[in-house]
């Protein structure tokens, strides 16, 4: 019997949380136990309180907070936990600590966005430290787990060996995703907003805030309504930068055509199910959980070819990819599919054909434990 901990830092809910699920999931037998850390007023102690899991309070507050690294790591040694996951850069640099206090069989880093895989433009002084302190805390895991290959080329530019990567894809349950879809949401839905049955919906997902540029979505919309008005728009989420993009919808008189629902947690995959064309507007991530939700649920996607998102979104298989901060560029590309409804039909399914051969928790279970055998047996 072996124990697991995931630690991390962040104290909003974000894919990086999903990932740690699924890899739970993924080793979710007789094998393993397993135990959460994060800060005590973190969103994910309420999942791991509902799932009645062992949590522990992690406490460092930042990169170089190393006295409560080490009273950290001290307190989680008389737990004796063989395998620890750090999933942010807090906790992979409380990561090095506890290799030397604990000494578990495997420390493994996970990767979902870095420093140096921001989008943020460095200068040369601040891209050679990013580099220095990167290739110093990877030396003491066991393996770095990125989501991409997007990820991989970031860091082995840095000159991290290739052998310290393990590459594994996000995944997703399409099995799960349509089991909990609710019968007659998208009528409901309609009438709610006032959205007319032969007005086609065109959705973006995510976070308002960095790495998310749903204001490139929004400039993109008078171009598209100009050849298409029987549309309407849905930005769905909740964020920092949400007051913002209230009020560029507004100075583009575009409040008529534009719904903002918030966060949505009930109906959530029946939301991405209702809209026509699926939208990830961004200027830098990896292979986020709701474009694999959208493949899933056969949507057509249209993606700013940024990061690893050219990892899921395959040019005229199962949509387009524009170039990043490009509205013209995105407003074509989604009249095209709003004015070709064979065309869309045949990148949806070219995206659940993408979902179940690359992004299956099958594949990921795969691939998590051949990881861990390797590094414990």
């Amino acid at each position: 019997m072996k124990k697991v901990l995931f630690i991390d830092s962040q104290h909003k809910y974000g894919g990086g949380d999903t990932y740690k699920l699924d890899i739970m999931h993924c080793l979710g037998n007789k094998d393993y136990i397993f135990a959460f850390s994060t800060p005590a007023d973190s969103d994910f102690r309420a999942i791991v309180s509902e799932r009645n899991l062992h949590w522990i309070e992690f406490t460092p507050k930042h990169r170089l907070d190393l006295l409560r690294m080490i009273q950290y790591a001290k307190r989680i040694k008389k737990e004796q936990f063989n395998i620890i996951f750090t999933t942010d850069s807090v906790t992979w640099y409380t990561g090095i600590v506890i290799r030397k206090i604990c000494k578990p069989e495997a420390l493994f880093a996970i990767i979902h966005i870095s420093t140096a895989g921001s989008g943020r433009k460095f200068g040369l002084f601040k891209r050679w430290i990013i580099k220095l302190v990167d290739r110093f805390w990877t030396r003491f895991y066991s393996k770095v787990i990125v989501s991409t290959e997007w990820h991989t080329g970031i860091m082995r530019g840095e000159g991290i060996p290739a052998e310290k990567f393990a590459m594994i894809h996000n995944a997703v349950n399409r099995e799960e995703i349509y089991k909990k879809l609710i019968p007659g949401f998208e009528v409901q839905f309609r009438k709610q907003y006032g959205v007319a049955s032969n007005e086609k919906i065109v959705g973006m997902f995510g976070r308002f805030g960095p790495g998310k540029d749903f204001a490139n979505f929004v400039k993109a919309m008078p171009e598209i309504i100009n050849e298409y008005p029987s549309c309407r728009f849905l930005l769905v989420g909740d964020g920092p930068d949400r007051k913002e993009i209230e009020e560029l919808v507004a100075r583009l008189g575009l409040r008529d055509k534009v719904i903002f629902t918030g966060f949505v947690k009930e109906g959530y995959y029946d939301v991405i199910a209702l809209i026509d064309i699926f939208v990830n507007s961004t200027y830098a991530e990896g292979i986020s959980y709701v474009v694999l939700d959208a493949m899933a649920l056969g949507k057509p996607i249209v993606a700013t070819s940024a990061g690893g998102i050219v990892e899921a979104v395959y040019e005229d298989v199962n949509g387009f990819l524009v170039p990043v901060q490009d509205p013209h560029s995105l407003a074509r590309k989604v009249l095209i599919l709003l004015k070709d409804e064979q065309l869309a039909v045949r990148f949806g399914d070219g995206s659940q054909q993408l979902q179940m051969e690359q992004f299956s928790l099958e594949m990921m279970r795969t691939k998590i434990e051949a990881l861990i055998k390797e590094i414990c047996e």
